[in-house]
Order: structure tokens, then sequence, then C-alpha cells
């Protein structure tokens, strides 16, 4: 009776085949990203679950190319969950790699549906290749809540937020010491952990 109570139009089938469960077992082997990619999900997700991952994917690419930080300067040109300024420095370094010769897929995960749908909306007007990075290079863009089962070679995070005017509020929707989402039981620190384990390169 207990399990069958997780079948219903408001549970998820996940949960249902939880409930119906005899024996479980976690993934333990990560082929996707490098080690550098991948080291905030196992360090903050998978070691405190008891999760042994190892990361089995040869390093063919210096860290500096793994892992890199664009700078924004922001303009104030930001409002509620939106960051035009952000928008404007992925969208100039994705002309700069492809102008580059890269050849790989592209994604950009945002923290807010709204940086999202604005992301999108400008990206379609400003870049006069978009269809053909759509097609080429499998350009994406995703709320990090939407991410779960895709990959791509190269991924951008818009986390969104100008601390100088205070326009979103990452700490409703990511982990911060002591916070809500600061469990790894908790849907938030999930959806982070998904969303940094989309990258590949």
């Amino acid at each position: 009776k207990e399990w069958l109570k997780t079948f219903s139009v408001r549970t998820s089938t996940l949960n249902f085949s939880k409930a119906l469960k005899n024996y479980s077992v976690s993934l333990d082997t990560h082929f996707r990203s490098f080690p550098e990619v991948i080291y905030y999900s196992n360090e903050i997700f998978y070691k405190p679950s008891q999760i042994p991952l190892v990361v089995n994917r040869i390093r063919t690419k210096p860290i500096a190319e793994v892992l890199r930080f664009l700078k924004v300067e922001t303009k104030g040109h930001a409002g509620n969950n939106i960051n035009l300024d952000e928008i404007d420095a992925i969208k100039t370094d994705i002309q700069s790699i492809i102008s580059n010769g890269f050849k790989g897929s592209i994604g950009i995960i945002t923290s807010f549906r709204e940086q999202k749908y604005r992301m999108e909306e400008i990206l379609r007007k400003e870049l006069d290749n978009y269809h053909t990075l759509e097609r080429d290079h499998k350009l994406s863009v995703w709320f990090v809540g939407d991410v779960q089962g895709e990959e791509r070679d190269i991924v951008y995070y818009s986390f969104v937020e100008d601390k100088q005017i205070g326009n979103g509020r990452l700490t409703t929707i990511y982990p911060t010491i002591n916070g809500k989402a600061d469990n790894i039981r908790n849907l938030k620190m999930q959806r982070l952990n998904v969303g940094f384990s989309r990258a590949k390169d």
C-alpha cells in the first residue's frame, strides 16, 4: 500500500520506481568531463553521497583551456533576473571562438528562465550565423533546471546576478553555506550538480 501512494499523476515515475526497488546502484564512472569540470560535483555531491566517482577522461588540454572565466564589465544593463552585459560577453566570445576555427558543440546554461528567453532572443537577432550555429554546433540555451540529459563540448554558465544592483537572487537557487539549498538531497543542489556536469571540454 505504501508504494501504491507513489503511483499518481502528481508523482514522478522515478519516485514510483524507487518505491518498487529491491536493489539500487549508482553509476561511479564519469566519462564526459575533464577532472576540473567535474571536480565540484565530485567533491560536493558524489563524495558526501558515498559514491566513489572515478573520472575516466584522459587529459588532452591544459587547464587554462578547460576552465575559463569571462570578466564581464557591467554597465548597468540589467533588470530582474536578466543581465544584458553578460549576454553580450557570451555572444562576443562565441563569435571569437568560431572565427578561430572552433568546430565543437556549444551550450549556454542560465540561472534564471528570464535570462534564457532574453539570451535566445538577442542571439537570434544579433548573430548573423545563428541558424548555422544551431545546425553545425548544436547551439542551445537552457535554464539550469531544464538541462538534464544534455552535453556540449563548451558550456557557458550565465549566473546573471550583478552585485552592484542586485538584479538576481542566486541564493534562492544555488547552495550557500547553511542555506536551504546547501544539502545534497535538495533539488537545488542536484540541479547545480547537473548543470556543472554538462560540459565535456
